[in-house]
């Protein structure tokens, strides 16, 4: 859209195809946790699915 009202912020009509609009939602939804102020190294899988992160 061009429209210039989201750059640097969250798009207001899910127009923008960024991290917050196109990844974040999607994996809360499906039990993802998100926490500030931390830092993933490393992730635990069991088969093709990750189970924990350390």
């Amino acid at each position: 859209m061009r429209c210039g009202t989201c750059d640097t912020f969250a798009c207001a009509i899910g127009a923008k195809n960024d991290v917050a609009t196109r990844l974040l939602g999607p994996l809360v939804r499906r039990g993802v946790e998100l926490r500030d102020g931390t830092q993933a190294t490393r992730l635990v899988a069991e088969g093709r699915s990750i189970v924990a992160v350390r």
